[in-house]
């Protein structure tokens, strides 16, 4: 059976020298869908679908995180975004696995403790916003989410998978798989293929 948790929110966004927006996240009426929308002035457009991959006709009546064998991811990793979050390199790499994977539309990139330092500190350099989770969905080895930078105009889906380590006492980041990244303001139309750098910082 899949247990899932998806958490929805509605995020004012304001990206510099445009129309004040609305970032509008919702569950489609069949449960396939996490829709993202945007409003901007009166227009309103979604601009992605995010796969659920669950209805409720497959989910019992505990449906929600886990428990008994592994803890609430979706806690684990609202806790590794806050780390991120307070730009705290050693807070930030304690969720983190020493072998940990990233792939950035499927390609591998460096993954090394030097390279993701780097990659960290180059873009707190630079952020103008926290990094928000819009949504979170829970499965059995991690959780998808749907993250805003808002200071970039960026939304990013990724896929962020657990394991147990230190002797199976620590749940930790073992993969970041960042499937795409949008333009805020382009409705979603135009998928960055921007450096691996920056895309390994939006995955939060």
């Amino acid at each position: 059976m899949r247990r899932v948790q998806v958490e929805v929110v509605d995020v004012p966004v304001t990206i510099t020298g445009s129309v004040p927006m609305l970032i509008s996240v919702c569950l489609s009426p069949n449960w396939e869908f996490v829709q993202l929308e945007y409003s901007q002035g009166c227009a309103s457009q979604r601009f992605f679908d995010f796969p659920t991959t669950t209805h409720p006709s497959t989910m019992g009546s505990d449906a929600g995180p886990m428990s008994g064998t592994r803890p609430s991811f979706t806690t684990l990793y609202k806790a590794y975004l806050a780390a991120f979050n307070s730009h705290s390199l050693p807070e930030t790499f304690a969720h983190l696995s020493p072998n940990i994977r990233i792939t950035y539309l499927s390609n591998p990139i460096d993954s090394s403790a030097a390279a993701l330092e780097k990659a960290y500190t180059d873009h707190w350099a630079v952020l103008k916003a926290p990094i928000v989770a819009l949504a979170i969905e829970e499965f059995e080895e991690g959780v998808r989410c749907t993250l805003l930078d808002e200071g970039a105009g960026k939304v990013a889906k990724v896929v962020y998978w657990y394991a147990q380590e230190d002797g199976g006492n620590e749940w930790k980041h073992i993969k970041h798989e960042i499937l795409e990244v949008q333009n805020v303001s382009d409705g979603g139309g135009a998928k960055e293929n921007n450096g691996a750098d920056e895309a390994v910082t939006l995955s939060g």
